[in-house]
């Protein structure tokens, strides 16, 4: 995190963690233990695979279904 910070293009004021499967509960817990670094965390089917009708890690593959929570998401912590 330290490296992305420091990038000359990085708004430190909106970052973003995200990840999917293991990454997505990492993002969590690093959000978690870092709040000062993040504006906001997203977990794809982080932590676990629970059957569902778009085949659990698969999720991601299908922004119809997940897109419109992300958005209002992201607007309820005042990034675009």
């Amino acid at each position: 995190m330290d490296a992305i910070l420091a990038m000359p293009f990085v708004d430190d004021e909106r970052v973003v963690m995200g990840g999917q499967s293991r990454g997505g509960i990492l993002s969590v817990a690093y959000a978690g233990r870092r709040p000062e670094q993040v504006k906001g965390v997203i977990n794809f089917v982080g932590g676990w695979s629970a059957p569902n009708p778009w085949g659990g890690h698969g999720l991601f593959a299908y922004p119809d279904v997940w897109a419109p929570a992300v958005d209002a998401y992201l607007k309820r912590r005042g990034l675009p």
